[in-house]
């Protein structure tokens, strides 16, 4: 489908008809004009300078044009630049093109920032910085907005709530320090310092005014610092793993987990010890770049509405293999071209590195499958598969046993409940904390990181060349490698006191029983490695 319009809309015929079926308030808002329209679809077509924004928010512009044309039902938005769509309103409406909404929120924003309202900025930051916190919310509500803190994976009120004009100017105020031209119709990201941070922004629409948005800043660190592999908090022989998988000459290595896990950490410590040696030409492709590292080339994913400036995953890493890399990082895996683009190149003998947004290692190759991606092809050169999770743990200082309710209980497995230690009544106890002014009432201090890894053979790329059930996956990988789930590296930090029951539960899903499916599993793994060896005897 062509969604360009490439003519001169100055030339072209627009009936009155047509031209009156928009409202003048939409139209300077949405940079939007009508072209035509369809009697037997139903169907205007409109010319737009912003069309990946309205293309968005199609659903909310065709409900606002049907109050006053009921009878449309569609609306088809074709893509011009803005000085022929200024050309062409001033043409057919015989008048200047002036966005007055947006001109008097631009008003709004200029005028002037008080020092109040200055000073609020820095405290909002200050607060979270003095709080360790890793991301400050700022929350729009009808008659203002909460600021809101996540430390060590907790939500923490700052018991502080801002004005609607406040928040309004304090987001301008951060999207200046971020040298973002202000536009509060579109989702806009930057970034700045602030007493030797590095915060990290990102604005969202809030409302239908183009006024205001949510505002989430996160506080990076003190500096592009970044940490080794020890220093992430594995345990030696998780580190020893991951290490025997970043030295492999080629092949696809796919950190997963969800937003927030320490992804980008865990692969920036991993690409860093590999640039550190000085044998690699590492280049990175990222959305966004959270920390640059000297040595490596690191590019930030653009994408625009113009396929000719359109910088996607798959485009970047294509264009890479003429740069003469060794290794790549691919920020995301997010469809099937992007997968298709890295199993060539690490065909070509380049070593991929790339996330997958899905819940656990073992859930991977369906996610694939869902994505249309070819996982034959891909199982052949993935080298190892890994998850990971942080946790937050617990407050030694007001932590203390409780007996653990029956409704947890109800979801553990037969070998948890084994393991977990019992009370002199008999019934089962675990740690938990209700907070203090040690850990500011939040019952947490700090968090720790989980980690579940899959090294991949021959073996096991033949097995996940063919299509299994989850709880089949699960069974060959403890029965052939020792696999260890996030479940199991999370529960092992409940039984030391680390973290609490509640907060495993929340963060992971519980393991299957699997004992009582072991016995019929047994046949199944025989025969997969009986058809291995007879494929590799022949």
């Amino acid at each position: 489908m062509n969604n360009k319009y490439s003519d001169n809309l100055v030339n072209e015929f627009i009936s009155p008809d047509v031209l009156a079926m928009l409202d003048k308030d939409i139209m300077e808002k949405r940079f939007m004009m009508p072209l035509s329209y369809d009697k037997d679809s139903h169907t205007l077509t409109v010319v737009t300078s912003h069309f990946e924004d309205n293309f968005m928010d199609m659903s909310i512009i065709l409900a606002l044009v049907r109050k006053n044309y009921s009878d449309i039902e569609r609306i088809d938005f074709l893509s011009c630049d803005y000085n022929n769509f200024t050309a062409g309103f001033n043409a057919h409406y015989k008048q200047q093109f002036q966005p007055a909404a947006l001109q008097a929120v631009e008003e709004k924003r200029n005028s002037s920032v008080t020092s109040e309202q200055t000073r609020k900025s820095e405290e909002i930051l200050q607060k979270g910085i003095a709080l360790n916190a890793s991301d400050i919310h700022i929350t729009p509500m009808r008659n203002g907005a909460n600021v809101i803190y996540r430390c060590d994976g907790v939500l923490v009120d700052s018991g502080m709530t801002l004005s609607v004009e406040d928040e309004i100017m304090i987001t301008r105020i951060y999207k200046t320090n971020a040298n973002i031209n202000v536009n509060n119709l579109i989702p806009q990201d930057g970034r700045f310092t602030f007493v030797g941070k590095n915060i990290r922004l990102s604005t969202m629409p809030y409302g239908g005014d183009g006024e205001r948005n949510k505002v989430v800043l996160r506080i990076l660190s003190t500096s592009d610092v970044i940490p080794t592999i020890s220093d992430l908090g594995f345990d030696s022989d998780e580190e020893k793993l991951l290490r025997s998988l970043i030295y492999k000459p080629n092949g696809i290595i796919l950190i997963c987990g969800p937003t927030g896990e320490g992804k980008t950490t865990t692969l920036y410590s991993l690409l860093n010890e590999l640039n550190q040696t000085g044998k690699y030409v590492i280049v990175t492709f990222e959305d966004p770049i959270e920390r640059y590292i000297d040595g490596i080339a690191q590019s930030q994913v653009r994408y625009a509405e113009d396929e000719r400036t359109n910088y996607t995953f798959q485009r970047g890493l294509r264009s890479s293999l003429r740069q003469d890399p060794d290794i790549m990082l691919v920020g995301e895996t997010r469809d099937a071209e992007t997968a298709l683009t890295a199993v060539q190149a690490s065909q070509t003998g380049h070593l991929i590195f790339t996330t997958l947004h899905v819940r656990n290692s073992v859930s991977v190759f369906r996610r694939l499958q869902d994505m249309g991606v070819n996982v034959s092809g891909f199982a052949e050169q993935i080298v190892g598969i890994a998850s990971q999770r942080l946790l937050s743990t617990l407050c030694p200082h007001c932590k203390h046993q409780i007996k653990v309710p029956q409704e947890i209980l109800d979801k553990l497995r037969a070998e948890d409940k084994k393991a977990l230690t019992r009370d002199m009544n008999g019934d089962y106890v675990t740690y938990v904390s209700d907070g203090c002014s040690e850990c500011n009432s939040t019952g947490v201090a700090g968090r720790i990181p989980i980690i579940e890894i899959i090294p991949f053979s021959n073996y096991l790329r033949d097995y996940f060349a063919e299509k299994h059930g989850l709880v089949d996956i699960e069974l060959f990988l403890r029965k052939n490698i020792g696999f260890k789930s996030l479940w199991d590296k999370g529960f092992a930090h409940v039984i030391k006191g680390d973290i609490s029951l509640e907060e495993l539960l929340s963060c992971i899903e519980p393991d299957e029983e699997l004992i009582s499916q072991a016995a019929d599993f047994e046949n199944q793994v025989n025969n997969a490695k009986e058809g291995y060896f007879s494929r590799r005897r022949k």
